[in-house]
């Protein structure tokens, strides 16, 4: 178990080094840069252009990590996968809106609307957690054959 998590460890370090040249300057190239506004605090300002969507390569190291080296075999990994790979495409939508331009919004509330939008999320998530698990049986069961 160690020996493999060590592994699984130098894997993603591996994919995350090696994807981090190529993907960043990609971003830069979409625009995917981060936005500061002028009537926050000046130290922000230097955040200016800095690339967002810096977690699509920590997830892509822990899913091909995972996909090597993991336990396939036991549910509350799977449920684990499943959680990030969830909570990784939040935050790619989140990055997405807060970087495409299309999506802009110029009100002074901005963080509190996309804040109470987030709480509703997980909210809804929760009422179906019940639903969600269901699923994760079904597919578990099915894998394992029974």
């Amino acid at each position: 178990m160690v020996n493999e998590t060590i592994l699984a460890v130098i894997i993603a370090f591996a994919i995350s080094a090696a994807l981090c040249p190529v993907v960043i300057p990609f971003l830069h190239k979409l625009k995917f840069g981060q936005q500061v506004r002028d009537d926050g605090p000046q130290a922000h300002l230097k955040k200016q252009g800095t690339p967002t969507m810096g977690g699509l390569i920590i997830l892509a190291a822990i899913l091909v990590s995972f996909l090597l080296v993991g336990a396939l075999s036991d549910i509350y990994t799977i449920l684990m996968i499943v959680s990030t790979v969830w909570l990784g495409l939040i935050g790619f939508l989140d990055d997405y809106i807060k970087g495409d331009k299309y999506f802009k919004i110029n009100s002074p509330q901005h963080n509190i609307v996309r804040t109470r939008c987030q709480i509703a999320l997980a909210k809804d998530m929760q009422k179906k957690m019940n639903a969600m698990n269901a699923i994760v049986r079904d597919c578990w069961m099915r894998y394992r054959g029974k």
